[in-house]
C-alpha cells in the first residue's frame, strides 16, 4: 500500500509500532483443558534441519483488539494448532511476549507440536529416531509450525472522544495517522485548513 511521506515521520506522542514480520523463539507455558493440549516450559524438541510449516490463514486483529498479554497469546496460537492441526497431543509456543502486542505488521510465532504419528500426512518416511512413544503407549512425532499474526493499523485520529487509543495533539495542532502511530502537526502560514501537511511534522 503506497503511503505518503509523511507516513513515515516519528510522532512525538506515541512511539511507532510499525515492526517487521517477527519469529519469536522464548517458550511460555499455558494448559487448556478443555482441549487438552498444552503449552510446555521445556525447549523446543527440533533438529536443525527440521522445516517450519506455515499454518493457512493468519489471525488477524486490529490494534485494539490484539491479544494484550501472554496468557491471551498463547490462548489463541494453541487454540489455532489444536483447530487446524490433526492428531496434536502437546504443543510448545516460542514467544517472547514483547514484539507482539499492538505491532502493526505481519508476525510469526513458531510451536513444536507432538502429534499422533497416524495423523501425520507426509510424502516422506519419517525417521525411525523422528518417532517416539508418548506416557499411553502412542507412537508420536514432532514437527514445527509457524502461526501468522496480522496486527492492523488503528487511525487514531479518527477515534472517538474518550478511547484509549485516541490521539494526544492540542491545538491548534492536528493529527496525522501513520502505520502504527500518528503524528502532531502544528499549521503553517500556507495550510489550507483543509487537512493537507505543509511544512515539517513537530519533532
Amino acid at each position: 500500500m503506497l503511503m505518503a511521506p509523511m507516513k513515515e515521520r516519528k510522532s512525538r506522542h506515541k512511539r511507532s509500532t510499525m515492526g517487521p514480520i517477527f519469529l519469536t523463539i522464548c517458550i511460555l507455558s499455558l494448559f487448556l483443558k478443555e482441549n487438552n493440549v498444552i503449552a510446555t516450559e521445556a525447549p523446543p524438541s527440533l533438529k536443525p534441519q527440521d522445516k517450519c510449516e506455515k499454518l493457512k490463514k493468519s489471525l488477524t486483529y486490529t490494534q485494539e483488539a490484539a491479544p494484550r498479554d501472554i496468557s491471551a497469546v498463547l490462548r489463541v496460537v494453541v487454540e489455532k494448532v489444536n483447530r487446524d492441526v490433526e492428531g496434536v497431543v502437546d504443543v510448545e509456543v516460542g514467544w517472547t511476549g514483547g514484539e507482539l502486542h499492538r505491532v502493526v505488521g505481519d508476525h510469526l510465532v513458531q510451536c513444536s507440536v507432538t502429534r499422533l504419528l497416524s495423523s501425520v500426512k507426509t510424502e516422506r518416511l519419517i525417521p525411525e529416531e523422528d518417532v517416539q512413544t508418548d506416557e499411553h503407549g502412542r507412537d508420536v512425532t514432532i514437527q514445527c509450525f509457524h502461526v501468522p499474526f496480522t496486527i492492523l493499523d488503528t487511525d487514531e485520529c479518527a477515534l472517538e472522544k474518550g478511547h484509549p487509543m485516541q490521539h494526544k495533539c492540542q491545538e491548534p495542532s492536528f493529527c496525522v495517522n501513520t502505520v502504527g502511530s500518528y503524528e502532531c502537526v502544528c499549521p503553517t502560514d500556507d495550510d489550507d485548513g483543509t487537512g493537507g501537511v505543509e511544512g515539517a511534522a513537530a519533532e
